[in-house]
């Protein structure tokens, strides 16, 4: 309770929270899971904006992990939103500051994945694959939380023709 009133766990109240809190780094972090949640609901716009968001509080504090994500959460959305080379300098440049940190190591294939989604909207599909294979691998294995990275890699397997392939990994995403 935040001054006499029941605050819901949900994503909107927890921006709220963080706003009549006054607490920054609340905000960041609410900021970014709103914009991650836009993100797996393929809101492009929205994505965009919510990184501008995040990076707005990020930098106001110098909090070098949300900078980072914010980053990567606005390169991905512009390669989305139609410059995929643009998109892919961004994300680069937020995944070079997340390299510099000392993040837990469950995040890195998401990372990756994002790395590998931009690369593949910039056509630049090789590479996506080779990010991708790692994420998968770094993730250790087909399970139902790991199951959109094999549905990306699947993806970049027909962009770049590899049909076959493309048909195995969905099902071993099946059957984990």
């Amino acid at each position: 309770a935040v001054d006499g009133e029941i605050v819901r766990p949900n994503s909107i109240a927890s921006r709220e929270l963080a706003i009549r809190l006054r607490h920054p780094y609340s905000l960041a972090y609410a900021w970014f899971h709103l914009t991650v949640l836009d993100l797996w609901n393929e809101r492009w716009e929205s994505v965009r904006d919510g990184a501008v968001e995040v990076l707005k509080v990020a930098d106001e504090h110098e909090y070098r992990v949300w900078q980072a994500l914010g980053h990567v959460l606005g390169g991905v959305a512009e390669a989305h939103l139609g410059d995929g080379q643009a998109g892919v300098e961004r994300l680069e440049r937020g995944i070079a500051l997340y390299e510099d940190l000392n993040t837990p190591p469950v995040f890195w294939p998401a990372v990756l994945a994002l790395r590998a989604r931009a690369l593949s909207l910039a056509g630049r599909g090789e590479e996506a694959y080779e990010h991708v294979t790692r994420a998968v691998e770094d993730a250790g294995g087909a399970r139902p939380t790991t199951i959109s990275l094999f549905t990306l890699k699947a993806d970049i397997q027909v962009m770049l023709g590899m049909l076959e392939e493309a048909e195995a990994t969905l099902w071993t995403a099946f059957d984990g």
